[in-house]
């Protein structure tokens, strides 16, 4: 009987893990995991920046608007910010910084040969979207226990080293990832570069931002508030009979 109800309890485990065949709706499934850069200063400004002119330089350069081998490139012209925020300011002024910097014919005003468009737009998602770096960091914490782990076995004065050790190694790991839960508002800047109507070459970037940063990056005509993600309080447990009497738990509530 008991062999029976084991052979049940593990059909009943398949049977509920065996997706059925037919469904009213998709599944909801996730993207493989991806990295995605989170901008917290100034110069991670500038990166991008230096990133996205380069990337247009060398695009413009297999097109028509450059001439080899010397790659003397058409004028360019590279329109206001849109936005006008902080970032976009900012951004506009390192990307023409990079481009001079480069020995691009640059002009101040219209009329250009090319000219280019930054945009930078935002994106609001909820306040409590999962980040599954648990797996992440019990990878690290066990790379590193079987790293070192002779080290301790064979001194045991080198213990507390090996303790120090293996902190050391996580930290320096999980250094690659932002602290804190995961932003709420994300950026979508894209360059464009435009000549008689026509596009010749375009190249579009996502960023996380700081959620205490949104400022920075949002206009007037935007809203970009956050909102706290507030978590729902715990469950209760309600008492069942007599709890005054003697014969009953008072820690569980239920009578015996």
């Amino acid at each position: 009987m008991k062999n029976y109800l084991i052979i049940c309890m593990v059909f009943s485990l398949v049977a509920g893990c065996t997706l059925v065949k037919h469904s009213e709706v998709p599944l909801a499934t996730n993207f493989t995991t991806s990295k995605q850069f989170k901008l917290q200063a100034a110069h991670h400004w500038k990166i991008i920046a230096d990133d996205m002119a380069d990337t247009l330089i060398e695009t413009l350069k297999t097109g028509t608007t450059c001439i080899a081998p010397t790659y003397t490139c058409a004028s360019l012209y590279i329109e206001p910010p849109n936005p006008k925020s902080v970032f976009g300011r900012a951004f506009h002024n390192q990307f023409i910084s990079r481009l001079v910097n480069k020995g691009i014919n640059v002009v101040i005003q219209r009329p250009a040969e090319v000219e280019i468009a930054i945009d930078a737009q935002t994106v609001k998602f909820s306040p409590d979207r999962s980040q599954y770096l648990h797996s992440i960091k019990f990878s690290l914490i066990t790379d590193s226990l079987w790293g070192l782990r002779e080290i301790a076995q064979e001194n045991a004065g080198a213990a507390a080293f090996t303790a120090a050790a293996i902190a050391d190694t996580y930290q320096w790991n999980m250094s690659e990832f932002a602290k804190g839960a995961t932003p709420q508002i994300e950026l979508i800047l894209t360059t464009s570069a435009k000549r008689a109507g026509h596009y010749l070459a375009r190249a579009t970037n996502v960023y996380y931002i700081a959620d205490s940063d949104a400022n920075l990056y949002c206009w007037k005509e935007e809203s970009c508030e956050v909102r706290v993600f507030i978590p729902p309080p715990p469950a209760t447990l309600h008492k069942v009979g007599d709890c005054d009497a003697p014969h009953c738990d008072m820690n569980r509530g239920i009578e015996r």
